[in-house]
């Protein structure tokens, strides 16, 4: 059971919902660029430490993080948070220290 619990209305949920993880449009561009430049890659290898994107010959991961979610300019974006804003910015916070571990492998 979560301890945030959410107020959103209909309209609210149904957005969210459609926001999707896996093959994203940057996603997708940068894997149509790897493939029409001959590079072979494997999607989502779920048996590395992390999960990346997509994976080259197993030495190479491309991890693909949207803005929002990973803290891009979080110094300015932080104090503009205003819905659901104490369970967005501790994930926000756990998913920068989470891509740091995992940028560092």
């Amino acid at each position: 059971m979560s301890k945030y619990v959410f107020n959103t209305t209909a309209k609210r949920s149904n957005l969210m919902r459609k926001i999707k993880s896996n093959n994203t449009t940057p996603e997708l561009l940068l894997r149509k660029s790897l493939w029409t430049q001959g590079v072979r890659f494997r999607l989502n290898e779920k048996n590395l430490p992390a999960t990346p994107a997509i994976v080259i010959t197993k030495k190479i991961a491309i991890f693909v993080d949207g803005e929002f979610w990973h803290g891009y300019i979080w110094n300015e974006k932080k104090p503009k948070i205003q819905a659901s804003r104490d369970y967005r910015i501790n994930k926000i916070e756990r998913n920068m220290l989470r891509d740091l571990t995992n940028n560092h492998l």
